[in-house]
Formats: C-alpha cells, sequence, structure tokens
C-alpha cells in the first residue's frame, strides 16, 4: 500500500500522482469506480486476470469429460480455450457445450481444433441481476413440473433448465474470478462473505433445477392411483413454496422467515419418509429422492443466509 498526497487542481478539483512503474506496465485510460468510501483505479474495465490458454486434448476421453473440462477452463476464467484431436462425434456435443456459455466467442473451428475466446466484460456483469434471472427461471420451472403430472411439460422444463445452467456457469465464472482478483470485488460491490454465500446460492439453485427438471421427466412414467399423486402434488407445491421463501430470504435479509424455514426441515424430512412408503415403484422413489434433494439444498441455502447476514438466536 502507498499513500499519495490530494493536490489542488482548479477551484472544484484534486489530483494525485500515479506511480511511474505502474504508468509504463498500463499505459492507457483510466477507470474509476466509486464504492462507498473507496475509489478504485484500473487501467481497464475488464480487470487484469488469468490471461492463460488451456488445451484440452480429447483423444481418448468420453463426451461428458470432454464436457467437464471445458466448463472447469471456463469457470476458472482461462482466456483461451484450446479444444484439439476431437472427433466427428464429439464435435457436435463441443460445440452444444460451447453455445452454452455467455460472454465467450468461437474465434477458430478447423478439422481438430476449435479455439475459444473470453470476452467479457466485468463492468457488465451484476450478480444480483443473475441470481434473479435464474430465480424466474427456477420458479417457472416448479410451476411447469408441477402441471407434468397431468400434462407432459418435460421438454419446456429441460430448455429452462439449459437457461438455469448458462446462468450458473456464468455467476461462478465471475465469483472465482472475484477470489482471484481483489479489485472484482470493489467493482462488483460485494464483500467477501458475501460472495461465499452466492457461491453456495448459485449453486444450490443450480442443483434444484437439475432435480425439478428430471421429476418433470419421470413423472409421465408414473403409475400411481389418484391419492398418491394428490399427495406428491401437495408437497411439491409445499417445496415451491419453501424455495419462493427461501429466496425472499436472500433479497430481504428476513430473520424470522428464514428461522421458521429452517425449523420446518424436520418436518419436511419426515413427510418425505412417509411419501416413500405409499409405493414401491421405482419412478416413485426416484421422485422421492428428488424431493429430497430439493428440501437439502433450499435448507442449505437458509443455513448460509444464517451464516452471512443474520445473528442465530441463544439456544438454537
Amino acid at each position: 500500500m502507498e499513500k499519495r498526497k490530494l493536490i489542488k487542481f482548479g477551484k472544484n478539483s484534486y489530483v494525485i500522482s500515479l506511480p511511474r512503474d505502474w504508468i509504463e506496465a498500463n499505459k492507457s485510460d483510466v477507470t474509476l469506480t466509486k464504492n462507498g468510501r473507496d475509489l478504485l483505479v484500473t487501467s481497464d474495465p475488464n480487470v487484469i486476470k488469468n490471461k492463460n490458454t488451456i488445451t484440452i486434448n480429447c483423444s481418448k476421453k468420453d463426451v461428458t469429460l470432454i464436457k467437464r473440462l471445458i466448463l472447469s477452463s471456463y469457470i476458472n476464467n482461462f482466456s483461451t480455450i484450446v479444444v484439439r484431436d476431437f472427433s466427428q462425434e464429439q464435435v457436435a456435443y463441443i460445440r452444444k457445450t460451447i453455445k452454452n456459455l455467455f460472454a465467450v466467442e468461437m474465434i477458430e473451428e478447423s478439422k481438430n481444433k476449435i479455439v475459444i475466446k473470453d470476452m467479457l466484460n466485468i463492468s457488465d456483469i451484476s450478480l444480483y441481476e443473475i441470481i434473479r434471472r435464474t430465480d424466474y427461471i427456477i420458479k417457472s420451472m416448479f410451476a411447469e413440473s408441477i402441471e407434468s403430472f397431468e400434462n407432459n411439460l418435460y421438454t419446456d422444463v429441460s430448455k429452462r433448465d439449459d437457461d438455469v445452467n448458462r446462468l450458473s456457469y456464468l455467476a461462478l465464472r465471475v465469483v472465482r474470478l472475484s477470489l482471484d482478483e481483489n479489485d472484482v470485488l470493489k467493482i462488483l460491490k460485494i464483500n467477501s462473505a458475501e460472495i461465499l454465500h452466492i457461491w453456495e446460492l448459485i449453486a444450490r439453485i443450480e442443483n434444484i433445477g437439475d432435480s425439478v427438471k428430471r421429476i418433470s421427466e419421470m413423472v409421465s412414467k408414473l403409475k400411481i392411483n389418484e391419492k398418491p399423486k394428490k399427495l406428491l402434488i401437495a408437497f411439491y407445491k409445499d417445496l415451491k413454496a419453501d424455495f419462493d421463501n427461501v429466496m425472499k430470504c436472500y433479497y430481504t435479509k428476513d430473520e424470522k422467515l428464514v428461522y421458521d424455514l429452517l425449523s420446518k426441515s424436520v418436518e419436511n424430512r419426515m413427510e418425505i419418509f412417509k411419501l416413500n412408503s405409499l409405493s414401491k415403484e421405482i419412478e416413485f422413489s426416484f421422485i422421492i429422492e428428488q424431493f429430497y434433494n430439493i428440501h437439502e439444498s433450499i435448507k442449505n441455502i437458509a443455513r448460509s443466509s444464517v451464516n452471512t447476514y443474520l445473528m442465530i438466536p441463544n439456544g438454537n
């Protein structure tokens, strides 16, 4: 850290001198970003970040691993991702994976090489906006998935889940960048404790989206009578209400609401166990498992909210 004196310049302005070595390394105009009492000076609104290139060799790898390697490279903010030595069967899957990524561009494609370039401008990103958009999509998925018990809407739910994944990857990418570059937190106007909560929140929301999609797929295969089906729908609606409330806790920091959700956790688990005893059908048990996954994700979002924003009451 280095202190600099303010020098009065005219009637209403002040100037400061900048270190010579910094000027020589960053020969460009500067950007000023206000964050409370702080004033961040950067040479580039994109912020200095990892500019490394990573190469992914697809030879002898299955498409699932290739997808994971591309996503991992994206989330870890490699500026250039080179994908090489892929087969014709793999290339369509690679293109689909790239299509699901925000702020990248495929700048080169040949018979055995694809080059993906980072186009992220951190100044254009709002994590809060990403979370709100993802929240809205998940709520729509819940509604359509519940309706799937009467009408098959799996295709619609699956498309929405693709949107959730795209937003989640972008959010995780920004969160990771903020952990590597201290200045990013100031530009995002978020503190370090909150960024960890957002990491947890995004991961759990994405998991909920996956479970909702899986339920929608499995519902069409169910062969149960009306009574257990009505019980499933009723509990599913209750889970949706819990998700609505845990997201409301995130936006409003409502202390009572988050404690009510955590207090309800044991009751929900018992209800899940009761539902599981209604049928031995594989599809039925699979849906119950997804209910449990959604419940656990909601509970963990609530716990993370308590740890980040709220005080735990005495005796709890």
